[in-house]
C-alpha cells in the first residue's frame, strides 16, 4: 500500500523488490530445509541396515541367507565358490549360493546348493577355509524314509568341502546302496579333479 500511496522513485522500488525477494528466499530455504529434514528422517527409519544377531537353533541345525551372486559370496568368505562342473543325472545345473551364519568362534562357511527338477535338495557343498587333518570315509545316512544321504568331506587347496549328495525315491522305489554310492563317488571324484 505504501508503494502506492507515495511517488513511485526507482531507488525506493528496488529496495522493496530486494527486501521481498529476501522475505521469499529466507521463506523458500525454511521450507526446503523441513522437506530435506522430513524426507531424510522417513529414509533413516525405512531403510535402517538390520541388526547383525547370532541366532540360537536346536543341536545341528544352521541358518543361512541367499546371496545373489559370486560377488557377496567373496566379500563374506574372501574367496570364490567351488561349483561343480559335472553334476549327475537330473540335477539342475543352476547353483544357489548360501552364507551359514558365524560359528562360535566367527567362522562363516559357504553353501553352494543344487536342486533336482523338482525342486528337491540335490547336493550341498559347504565351503569354509582352512584345512582337514584327516579325511573320513564316505559315510551314508538315512535320515527319512526314500532318502538316502553320502557325506564326505576333503580338502580342496586351503578349503575344507563338505560333499551332501541326496538321493530320493523315484516312483516309490530309491536305488540300491551301491548304486547311490557309486554316483556320489564318481561326482566327488569329478569335483576333487577341479581342485588341481
Amino acid at each position: 500500500m505504501t508503494v502506492l500511496a507515495r511517488p513511485n522513485h526507482p531507488v525506493r522500488l528496488a529496495g522493496v523488490l530486494a527486501a521481498s525477494v529476501l522475505a521469499f528466499g529466507i521463506v523458500a530455504s525454511a521450507a526446503g530445509a523441513v522437506l530435506y529434514v522430513v524426507d531424510n528422517e522417513r529414509g533413516a527409519t525405512q531403510f535402517a541396515a538390520p541388526v547383525q544377531a547370532t541366532v540360537e537353533l536346536p543341536a545341528g541345525m544352521v541358518l543361512i541367507k541367499r546371496v545373489d551372486n559370486t560377488t557377496g559370496w567373496k566379500d563374506a568368505l574372501g574367496f570364490e565358490p567351488l561349483l561343480a562342473e559335472a553334476l549327475p543325472e537330473g540335477v539342475l545345473d543352476q547353483p544357489m549360493l548360501y552364507l551359514q551364519q558365524p560359528d562360535a568362534r566367527g567362522r562363516i562357511a559357504g553353501h553352494v546348493r543344487y536342486a533336482h527338477a523338482d525342486g528337491s535338495p540335490a547336493i550341498a557343498l559347504i565351503e569354509q577355509q582352512g584345512t582337514n587333518f584327516e579325511e573320513p570315509p564316505m559315510k551314508t545316512e538315512e535320515p527319512a524314509a526314500g532318502t538316502r544321504l553320502h557325506l564326505l568331506t576333503f580338502t580342496c587347496g586351503d578349503l575344507v568341502v563338505q560333499s551332501q549328495v541326496y538321493f530320493q525315491a523315484g516312483d516309490g522305489e530309491l536305488l540300491a546302496a551301491a548304486e547311490t554310492q557309486a554316483i556320489a563317488e564318481a561326482f566327488i571324484t569329478d569335483l576333487r579333479e577341479q581342485c588341481d
